[in-house]
């Protein structure tokens, strides 16, 4: 594994542990906010997930040029109103089958699951 894995194997063998010396908290599902300046704006890759937290809807956002592990969740009110359509419209395609559904667990599309 690469040693920036916050995951590595136990000395038994068996299932990964946590390396205590990782420092690196940071998830799909993190709400850390990292340094950057605050005037830049970032370009929507594509859109995930929706959830509604504390009764403010939020999206999963991939950036364009980033990986998806820096993904962030981003109040409705950040995005246009062409990317919510987006969003709807994928929703209906996920509803109907059509494309696979973002697994959050493992931070991508099933690659059973076809392709968009």
């Amino acid at each position: 594994m690469a040693t920036n894995d916050p995951l590595r194997p136990s000395s038994s063998g068996q299932s990964p542990t946590l390396d205590p010396d990782d420092d690196d908290d940071i998830s799909v599902t993190s709400t850390v906010v990292e340094q950057h300046d605050e005037d830049a704006e970032f370009e929507v890759e594509d859109l995930h997930i929706e959830r509604t937290k504390k009764g403010v809807k939020q999206y999963l956002v991939e950036w364009t040029g980033f990986s998806i592990d820096q993904a962030s969740w981003e109040p409705a009110d950040n995005l246009g109103a062409q990317w919510r359509e987006k969003w709807e419209e994928k929703k209906r395609k996920q509803e109907l089958g059509l494309i696979p559904v973002f697994d959050l667990a493992i931070g991508a599309m099933p690659s059973d699951g076809g392709s968009e």
